[in-house]
């Protein structure tokens, strides 16, 4: 003489984000399921849990200002609280890129030496500063050091924007 409601197993995927990033950059990641669920999600395997709705079965993570790789991992999905859940354990990472950016050779120099910037960027733009200050013009790989200080570059590759300071 009753009636039994058989509800929906909710479903949820991550159908895409958007790796690479450079350092510093938001990561975003973006579910696609079951409308109007509840997706538990947590960053890098933590155990602090967050909450996102699946509004018209579709709801993106953001992880803001990311400065290393960022790992996405679905917990579990709910849907007409309380209800059907669902455990999960989809993940998706998104990388973040940096060039690398050293300066070889000894790190005590005398005056007259020539620095020798090294990198990974596929395409490298090179800014080389004294004490803090850019100095005006430097913009090769290489740095005839005239005067006493502290020099450093900053990288940035022109193909993907990423930078580093040495």
């Amino acid at each position: 003489n009753g009636t039994i409601t058989v509800i929906l197993v909710p479903e949820v995927s991550i159908t895409e984000n958007n790796s690479p990033i450079c350092i510093d950059k938001d990561a975003y990641f973006y579910l696609e399921g079951t409308p109007d669920a509840e997706v538990t999600y947590s960053f890098d395997g933590g155990n602090t849990t967050s909450l996102v709705t699946l509004v018209e079965g579709t709801a993106t993570v953001i992880r803001e200002e990311a400065t290393s790789n960022v790992t996405l991992s679905l917990v579990s999905i709910e849907l007409n609280s309380p209800g059907c859940i669902q455990n999960l354990n989809s993940t998706s990472t998104v990388v973040v890129k940096s060039p690398t950016a050293t300066i070889s050779g000894p790190h005590i120099a005398c005056e007259s030496a020539t620095l020798t910037a090294v990198t990974d960027a596929s395409s490298p733009i090179f800014e080389w500063g004294k004490d803090g200050q850019l100095i005006t013009g430097e913009s090769s790989s290489t740095l005839v050091v005239t005067t006493p200080g502290e020099y450093q570059f900053l990288v940035t590759d022109d193909n993907t924007g990423c930078w580093n300071i040495s």
